[in-house]
């Protein structure tokens, strides 16, 4: 952003055609120290996160608590919750940016059961020991991709789930290629706005419409952020709200920040992250 030595390090592998159903983007993540206590916010992407480093601990942001400690390898569904998080070491981290149906075959499971949680891999059946002890050993970004690739191929193949039915709506809605009112895309799937509401909201957790404002705030964040590691679609997503005052108001609502104040942290920390804030 200005010429310093970013504190987050991110770097990108492709992601192999064959696994393109099932994962949108495959990242590692080190860190250069310590950041403190960041703010994760809402977030429309299953994830399925393999803790390297520092372990993580959590707790909601808008609730009193003690933080919890994160499994080191663990699916995350789908949020729409603003957390605390914090490590206890710089974070290192590899994350698997997962579509819906790819997190639905890992977890054999409808996304609705995901919401919120952070599941083992361990209680998925997913054998979490293998890649935990082959990514220690991997000594670049190149081979702990190859280690991730090679476990992901074994556990989705060995899946039953093969249809992937009202979960491409779902991703289409997700990665934005589907936007507009909930009746607009009943019309264009063919079924009824009831249909739709009772469909969609069985299989992903959420209803469309809160479906279509969560995604609608992943495109804001892309697009706001001075330097996101990751470049969303050329579609302004702000032509969405009626005004200036329902953007800030919806923004302020679901992530506990006003766009000024996530920009100005951006700026401050001079890190690519999206969902994830550090205090300026």
């Amino acid at each position: 952003m200005d010429g310093r030595k970013p504190l987050v390090g991110l770097e990108q592998a492709p992601t192999p055609p064959d696994l393109a159903p099932f994962v949108r983007a495959l990242v590692e993540r080190r860190d250069a120290a310590p950041l403190g206590v960041a703010l994760g916010l809402p977030d429309p992407y299953p994830l399925l996160q393999l803790v390297i480093g520092a372990d993580y601990e959590m707790r909601r942001a808008r609730q009193t608590g003690p933080f919890a400690a994160v499994p080191r390898n663990a699916l995350w569904g789908p949020t729409d919750l603003v957390w605390q998080a914090r490590a206890d070491g710089p974070v290192h981290v590899y994350c698997v940016v997962l579509t819906h149906f790819g997190a639905a075959v890992l977890a054999q499971s409808s996304i609705s059961n995901l919401i919120d949680r952070h599941i083992d891999v361990d209680d998925l059946g997913l054998r979490g020991a293998d890649i935990r002890e082959q990514l220690s050993l991997a000594r670049s970004t190149h081979e702990r991709t190859a280690v991730v690739v090679t476990w992901l191929r074994r556990a989705l193949h060995s899946s039953d789930i093969r249809d992937q039915g009202d979960l491409t709506l779902a991703d289409a809605i997700t990665q934005g290629r589907a936007r507009g009112s909930v009746n607009a895309l009943a019309q264009e799937v063919g079924l009824s706005t009831r249909t739709l509401q009772r469909r969609l909201t069985a299989i992903s957790g959420w209803s469309p419409k809160h479906l279509l404002r969560v995604a609608r705030l992943q495109a804001v964040l892309h697009h706001i952020h001075p330097a996101p590691w990751e470049f969303a679609s050329a579609d302004e997503p702000l032509l969405e709200f009626h005004d200036h005052a329902h953007f800030a108001h919806d923004f302020k609502q679901l992530t506990s920040l006003s766009p000024s104040q996530y920009r100005s942290a951006k700026r401050a920390n001079n890190d690519c992250l999206i969902n994830t804030v550090y205090p300026a």
